[in-house]
Parts: structure tokens; C-alpha cells; sequence
């Protein structure tokens, strides 16, 4: 095979590889959607941790149920594009001969679902922000500080939950 050809296949698989990473621990607000898609039922658990964190009043744990709702709602939604398109590219790649322009056009798209995913956690966490007060912001953006590792001194590379993978 043509050097340029390898070269061009392993910097594709890599950024299948990064943006599956960056998708399953950076875009994901809560592991509550792993484990509706394994047993369809939310985890009230982590939850209820959350709203313990808070300190939410039952108004506001009213108003952040119906937003989350919302909001996974959509994330699922995109969840299962991002999978759909990610799979045709592996198909693609797996061909004798793959058709660079339809692995362009598949990279493309996969980029496209990362940035609504990205977004659409945005807009949720501004629209969250709304109904806490001050120091309950403190406290929701802290915990997604922490689960996602962006803490001064952390070095490089990506943590979860003091793991560096």
C-alpha cells in the first residue's frame, strides 16, 4: 500500500478514537444515559446525589427535572446519529478500497453530531444556571469540574474521577 494511504487510514482511526473518547467522558453531563441504555431506567442515585449537592428546593428540583428531560431527550437523539455515522465509517474503512471523499464527507458529519452534543449540554447547564442561586452555580459547575477533571495542576491528558486513561 501507498505510504500516503497508510498515513491517511491511521490519522482517520485516530480521530475515531479521540472523538469516541472525547464523547463518552467529556460530553456526557452524567452517566445516568450508560445506564438508561443498558436497563432503561434512570439512576436515581447519582441523581439525588446531585440534588443533595445543591441544596435544591423542591421548586427548583421540579424545574431541573423538566430540563433534564429535555435535555436528554436530545442528547439521545444525537447520541444515536453520532453511533449510526460512526459505524458507517467503519464500514467504509474496512473496505479494500476506501472512497476518501465519502470518509471526509463521514468524518464531516461525526464532527457535526460532537458539536450539537457539545452545544446542546451548553445550553442545558446556561439554562440550569438560571434556577440556582449563586452559590448552587458554584457548586453544579464544581461537579462538572471535577468529573471532568479540569482542575489546575492535572497535567494533561484525560482524567475521570482520578483515573487518567
Amino acid at each position: 500500500m501507498n505510504k500516503n494511504v497508510i498515513i491517511w487510514i491511521l490519522s482517520i482511526l485516530v480521530t475515531i478514537l479521540l472523538t469516541a473518547i472525547i464523547t463518552f467522558f467529556l460530553i456526557r453531563p452524567d452517566w445516568d444515559f450508560w445506564y438508561r441504555k443498558q436497563c432503561c431506567t434512570h439512576s436515581p442515585f447519582k441523581k439525588n446525589m446531585l440534588y443533595e449537592k445543591l441544596q435544591l428546593t423542591s421548586e427548583q428540583i421540579s424545574t431541573f427535572e423538566k430540563l433534564r428531560s429535555i435535555h436528554w431527550q436530545e442528547v439521545e437523539i444525537l447520541h444515536d446519529s453520532l453511533y449510526h455515522y460512526r459505524l458507517i465509517l467503519l464500514d467504509e474503512l474496512e473496505k479494500k478500497q476506501p472512497d476518501s471523499s465519502t470518509v471526509h464527507r463521514l468524518v464531516q458529519k461525526i464532527n457535526l453530531f460532537e458539536y450539537k452534543l457539545q452545544f446542546a449540554f451548553i445550553n442545558h447547564a446556561l439554562q440550569v444556571k438560571k434556577i440556582l442561586t449563586p452559590e448552587q452555580q458554584k457548586i453544579f459547575f464544581d461537579h462538572f469540574r471535577n468529573r471532568w477533571a479540569l482542575k489546575p495542576g492535572k497535567g494533561c491528558g484525560l482524567h475521570y474521577h482520578g483515573r487518567k486513561f
